[in-house]
């Protein structure tokens, strides 16, 4: 009689191990599986993408320049998009149809927001070196503009 409930008692405990395998073989019902796929193949890319350009600069001060790229990259968002922001803002204070009061507070009460976009945006740049040199270029036009052009 022992041996029989011993005997039970281990089927029972095979099928419950068939159930939690079944389970685990289940596609995740839940609403965010896509968002984990997409962000396991971006992951994979920038990690991939990363992996060639080590191996493209690994001899010299090329080697230094790849493993500054993220860092310079985090500055370049930071850092590079004020002059952006502000130098936006100033345009839309100058060029906006507004009376002179209501051009001033709406160009400098948008320059936060802008700044935040524009960082978001330049952390999209492929490389360092393309996001310092959209934002000077955004910079030197938005400058030739507050400064150079007539009103």
């Amino acid at each position: 009689m022992a041996s029989s409930t011993h005997q039970e008692s281990g089927e029972r405990f095979q099928r419950k191990g068939a159930k939690a395998q079944r389970r685990k073989k289940r596609t995740n019902p839940c609403i965010f599986a896509p968002l984990r796929s997409w962000r396991l193949c971006v992951e994979i890319s920038l990690c991939s993408r990363g992996r060639a350009l080590a191996g493209s600069l690994t001899r010299g001060a090329g080697h230094r320049l790849a493993r500054l790229e993220a860092p310079l990259r985090v500055v370049a968002a930071l850092v590079g998009t004020l002059p952006v922001a502000v130098l936006s803002g100033v345009c839309l204070a100058r060029f906006a149809p507004l009376s002179e009061g209501a051009r001033g507070t709406l160009g400098f009460s948008l320059v936060v927001p802008l700044w935040i976009a524009a960082m978001c945006v330049a952390f999209l740049a492929r490389s360092a070196a393309r996001a310092w040199g959209v934002c000077a270029a955004l910079s030197a036009v938005l400058f030739v503009l507050a400064y150079a052009v007539p009103q």
